[in-house]
Formats: C-alpha cells, structure tokens, sequence
C-alpha cells in the first residue's frame, strides 16, 4: 500500500485506516517554499527580495542583503573582465603578433554623475527658453530618484549670458590631437569630401526627380524607378580605399607604440 496505495483483502476483512498524529497537510507548500530560499540564496545570495512573507522584515536586513547583492555583482564583473581580457589577449596575439599590449576591460561604477556629465546638463537646461520643471530634467536626462534631491546638479532656470555675448563653447574640446589622431581626421575630411564628390551626380537625378514630381506618390515611384540607375562605384571606391588606409595606418602606429 506505501508503493502502490492499493490491496487486496477479502470480503469479511476489516481494514482500519490509522492516520499519524500531527500530520501537516501544507507539506509540499512547506517543500517548495524551503527549496525556492535556497535557489533564492544560490542565485542573489539574499532571500529579502524574493521570498518576502508575512512576517515582514527589517531595515538592516535590507541593508545587509543590499550590500551583499552588491558583491555578487562586483564579482562577477570581475569575472567577466578576466575572461573579456583573456579574449583580448588572444585576439591581438593572432592579429598583431606576440608583444603587442592588449586593450583593456575593466568595469565603471560610479556612485554620484561625472563632472563632466553634470556640466553639460546644466548648460543644456540652461539653453532653454523659460523655466524648465525640474522632473521633466530629471527624465530627459535619466538622472535617477537617488540624486533628485541635489538642486545644485542643473539649473532650473536658463542662464543669461551678458549683453553681446553669446555661449558657443558648449561640447568644444580645446585640446590638440595628437599626430596620429589628427592623421585620422584629416583621412576622414578627405574621405568625406570626395565621397561627397562621387555622389553629386547622383544627387543631382534625385534632386531633378522629385522636382518633376507632381504629388508624393510619383516622387516615391520615380524615386524607385530611379534607384538601379543610381552610380555608386566611385563611392564604393572611396570607402575601400579609406577603410584601408585606416586600418594600415592604425596597424602601423600600434607596431610604432609596442617599440
């Protein structure tokens, strides 16, 4: 009867059916609750969050499986960092050679919003026409509950400049390239201009096109019609050659930096 729950006795048998004192009818709901807080502590290493019951819990309980939480995850950033250097490593080994230093991948967290960052919000902010309410800010700008009580991080009201002067440096990078970036720039301005010169003609069928046009409809159909007549040799040219200096010109600098 404990394998199968069946028997057999015959007809002028009695059977008397003994039940255990004490027996807990919610013994599977008291199973599957003890296995989910152990899945719960093997996973984020805290039960607070997910098996909250009726009893409730406490501030430093919270405290301390926050924080706990947080070391789960700054280890396993840190694992995911070695395995993404390890990658790093091997990639440049087969590309570049044995010797070449590696990129490296680390993790940032920051606890409070960069300088740099909180500069460019307030001059954004301040751009504007009129007062700016402070939580359509906080959401445009992602800025999270945690530091929304910190007025001194944007203006809420814009800024005027004195009379005749207008602000123009905002985003500008005052500093110099180095040689190697301002080689780039300048591949990437002649890069632009004679792909910008490869597609003139083609500008000019499209322009000529939609101007022939008499409603949307036949600009979009002659747009189509148009589109395998459209020459872009030139162009692909141009991005291949580009393509391929850059990346010679970005091999050689990396050789001429590991001497």
């Amino acid at each position: 009867m404990v394998v199968d729950a069946v028997s057999v006795v015959p007809k002028d048998a009695e059977v008397d059916i003994k039940n255990l004192a004490g027996a807990n009818p919610d013994v599977h709901d008291r199973l599957i609750s003890v296995c989910n807080a152990e899945i719960s502590k093997i996973l984020v290493g805290q039960t607070l969050s997910t098996e909250l019951d009726q009893k409730g819990g406490s501030r430093a309980a919270a405290e301390t499986h926050s924080g706990l939480r947080a070391e789960i995850v700054e280890a396993d950033g840190k694992l995911v960092s070695r395995v993404m250097n390890r990658l790093f490593r091997w990639i440049t080994e087969v590309n570049l050679g044995p010797g070449i230093p590696a990129p490296k991948f680390t993790w940032i967290d920051e606890d409070e919003p960069p300088k740099a960052w909180a500069e460019v919000a307030e001059k954004a902010i301040g751009a504007m026409p009129g007062k700016i309410p402070l939580r359509w800010a906080y959401d445009k700008f992602g800025i999270g509950e945690e530091y929304r009580q910190d007025t001194e991080m944007i203006a809420a009201e814009p800024k005027k400049n004195p009379p005749g002067k207008t602000d123009t440096a905002f985003a500008l990078d005052t500093e110099a390239f180095t040689a190697e970036q301002q080689a780039l720039e300048d591949l990437g301005n002649t890069g632009s201009a004679e792909g910008t010169a490869a597609l003139a003609g083609n500008e000019k069928k499209i322009l000529d096109t939609v101007l022939q046009s008499g409603s949307y409809e036949e600009a979009m159909q002659g747009l189509l019609n148009l589109y395998p007549d459209l020459d872009v040799t030139a162009l692909q040219d141009t991005l291949e050659r580009t393509i391929l200096a850059a990346g010679m010109y970005g091999r050689s600098t990396v050789q001429e930096e590991s001497k």
